[in-house]
């Protein structure tokens, strides 16, 4: 059987199939460009880090800390964000064996600001 347009007519089985393909189709095209970015807020990377949230601001106000986001384009209101990778990273970046890696890593930083 031809439909209006002279196409042969899919059975509404055809027609599930076909719009069931598209949408998971459409699923994995929004997976892919998903973005996960977990965040967290000072509070709680402060908790994570075992620092007070005063030790954060600091470090964003003199350098030092964690690579931080901050969505508001104002900087004395807006809200401080982390994500987990900046965390990690600042956590690995700060191991040392002895002391003198420790004294190395302070100059560096220093040198840097």
């Amino acid at each position: 059987m031809k439909n209006k347009t002279g196409n042969k007519a899919e059975s509404n089985e055809e027609r599930k199939a076909r719009l069931k393909t598209k949408r998971e189709e459409r699923q994995k095209i929004r997976n892919e460009n998903r973005i996960d970015l977990q965040v967290y807020d000072t509070k709680t990377a402060a908790k994570i880090l075992g620092l007070s949230e005063q030790r954060l601001r600091l470090w964003r106000c003199y350098g030092g800390g964690p690579v931080y986001i901050r969505y508001d384009r104002n900087s004395v209101t807006g809200k401080c964000f982390y994500t987990r990778e900046s965390l990690e990273n600042f956590i690995n970046g700060s191991q040392c064996e002895n002391t003198s890696q420790e004294t190395a890593r302070i100059q560096q930083a220093a040198a840097a600001r």
